[in-house]
């Protein structure tokens, strides 16, 4: 029996009806089988690129092994001793977190100076105001501006 909606049509109708579905059946199957092919070449090309990888010596400075010291060392010691002492930062100086802000900033300097460099002060930015605009007038702009044609 066939459904009702099949009974209205006309056997050219119903042949076009089989056709679209064969055709739609057909391309499901054949991007299955695409992203099938496509896990494949990707899963080829990770496993090539971890031969490579695996085969690339490491360069020497890296190969060297990282090892903790234990004791302070003297030059250091010596030189961080004629270093005049660091005072805190008088901005600062009611943050809970100062410290912890201080070796941030430190640190974002670093990587851009790329030289010795010391934190000397750090002052918060002013706060700014900005004018208060009332968003109906916006909005009245906007309708203004989207009902006109752009050339």
């Amino acid at each position: 029996m066939m459904p009702l909606i099949f009974a209205e049509l006309g056997p050219v109708e119903q042949a076009l009806l089989f056709l679209i579905a064969a055709l739609v059946l057909t391309l499901v199957i054949l991007l299955g089988i695409f992203l099938k092919l496509f896990s494949r070449y990707l899963d080829l090309l990770e496993s090539t690129r971890k031969t490579e990888v695996a085969s690339t010596p490491a360069p020497a400075s890296v190969a060297a092994p990282i090892v903790a010291v234990a004791q302070p060392v003297p030059a250091v010691t010596a030189a961080a001793a004629t270093l005049p002492p660091i005072e805190p930062i008088p901005a600062l100086a009611n943050e809970p977190d100062a410290g912890e802000l201080v070796a941030v900033i430190a640190a974002a300097a670093a990587s851009v100076v790329n030289q010795p460099h010391r934190i000397v002060a750090v002052q918060p930015v002013a706060q700014v105001q900005w004018p208060t605009i009332n968003p109906w007038a916006i909005e009245g702009r906007v309708s203004i501006f989207s009902g006109r044609r752009v050339r």
